[in-house]
Formats: structure tokens, sequence, C-alpha cells
């Protein structure tokens, strides 16, 4: 079994998976042998370079814009969604290689901002049916079909996005939102 930390570079446009477990990445810090670095996989964005986008496909090959938040699949950790911020989108990113990266969601989860990037916190529901995203408004997906509902218009919140977590039980969540 794995244990993974799932970690997106918001400049530098990529994102990475952390063998916690495989690696002895743990063992290694607690003894001094430094960090993790060697644990660390590329599995989204462009290899050596900063380079940003919108492209669909193999994990490298593909591109981001200012990915920001992340959500794991609950069920059986098979993807992750990851908010690509600039591009106003939901992307999925398959937890196996090649990582490939598709497009859940766009067009309404997250209004353009044309002062800079938009931030929506994310989250997936114990079932893995939907996932909430948090941002100016906050926004249903239906994973299955990548329907996207407004639940609460942006005349609500105050600011350019926040956090979001479900309830392990799937009646509730918390989110907070503002400018910091």
């Amino acid at each position: 079994d794995e244990f993974a930390v799932i970690v997106h570079d918001f400049n530098a446009n990529k994102v990475y998976k952390l063998d916690l477990k495989g690696s002895n990445c743990l063992d290694d810090v607690a003894n001094g042998a430094g960090y993790c670095n060697s644990a660390l996989t590329p599995i989204a964005g462009p290899t050596g370079s900063n380079t940003d986008g919108w492209v669909e496909g193999p994990g490298v090959d593909a591109r981001f814009k200012r990915p920001l938040y992340c959500a794991i699949d609950p069920v059986d950790g098979e993807y992750a969604l990851i908010t690509d911020s600039d591009n106003a989108r939901v992307r999925k990113v398959m937890m196996s290689s090649p990582y490939t990266v598709s497009t859940l969601a766009s067009s309404g989860y997250l209004p353009m901002n044309t002062g800079g990037a938009s931030e929506c916190g994310i989250d997936i529901d114990p079932t893995g049916t939907y996932a909430l995203v948090l941002g100016p408004k906050l926004s249903h997906i239906d994973i299955a079909t990548g329907t996207i509902t407004t639940l609460v218009n942006n005349d609500v919140f105050w600011g350019k996005g926040g956090f979001i977590r479900i309830h392990p039980s799937g009646q509730y969540a918390v989110a907070a939102s503002g400018d910091g």
C-alpha cells in the first residue's frame, strides 16, 4: 500500500507526488539523512521548466496555470482533483503512471478575475459522487458528468475564495472565504 502526499507548486505550475511509505522518507529524515527530495515524483507539469498553459494528456506533457487546491478521491485514491486557478478549471489527475490529466469542469466554477489568480478550495464527498468548490461562489460538481451547479452566488462571499472540507459523514461541510 502506498501513502503519498500530493504537492502542487503554484508558481512553477507543477504537481508532485511525495511517497512517504515506500521510500523510507520519514525514517531517513528522522535519522538525520536530510530531506525527502528523492521521494518526490513529478506527476504533472513540465520537467525542468516553468511553462504554464492548458494542455491535457500524460502528466509531464500536461500544463497548468497556477494549480492551487487539491482533493484526493476518498473511495480508492484513484485520482486527485486540482483547481487550476488561472485557467478557471477543475483538473482530474489519475494517480498512477502516466498520471493522465484531463479537465473535469470549466466555465462556471470560477469567475475570471482580471486582476490576478482566482483562489478556489475543493473537496470531494466521502462517496466520490460530487465535489464542492469554494471560490467567489460555492459550486457543486457532479464527478461522473462534470456538471456544475452554482449553490451560492458571488454576492454572498467577500473575497477571492478559500478553504472547504466535507465532513466524513457527508452531512455537512466547513468553509472559510475571504481575502485573508
